[in-house]
């Protein structure tokens, strides 16, 4: 699916995209389409700070692969103020 969007985003001169509260199973996946070098548009991305892995994510520190395709440095917080 990331490759039929990136190719959509593409074709519409969008050449990056931002993804908030990205789970661990997102972040390796983001991990390994980087390292592999198949990563269709630049991602900025956020990790989930409701995840039960946020701790070892963060453990990891700032992520930028070599090609600058993938950046995640920050944490997607959210609050309900309705209370």
């Amino acid at each position: 699916q990331l490759h039929a969007a990136g190719e959509h985003l593409l074709a519409n001169g969008v050449t990056s995209m931002h993804d908030a509260g990205i789970d661990r199973d997102v972040y390796d996946f983001y991990l390994k389409e980087a390292v592999e070098g198949d990563l269709p548009v630049r991602i900025y991305a956020m990790v989930s700070a409701t995840d039960p892995d946020l701790s070892t994510m963060l453990g990891n520190g700032t992520i930028r692969d070599q090609d600058d395709f993938l950046y995640i440095r920050s944490v997607k917080a959210s609050g309900d103020g309705a209370l």
